[in-house]
């Protein structure tokens, strides 16, 4: 279970949606999201932008 303030590393940035939530819910400075797929990670990066949201993300 997730608390305020705890770090996350996510693995598989993916869409972003679950990078999205996690920032929400532990705060975007302790979300750090790993995506290999440099397009992806990139479309990812524009998606949280967009909602609002800036974790860490690499690589980009």
């Amino acid at each position: 279970m997730l608390e305020d303030h705890d770090r996350v590393l996510e693995v598989g940035t993916g869409t972003g949606s679950t990078a999205a939530r996690l920032s929400w819910r532990v705060g975007e400075r302790n979300v750090i999201s790993v995506e290999v797929d440099a397009e992806l990670s990139e479309q990812a990066g524009k998606t949280l932008a967009a909602a609002g949201y800036a974790p860490r993300l690499g690589p980009q």
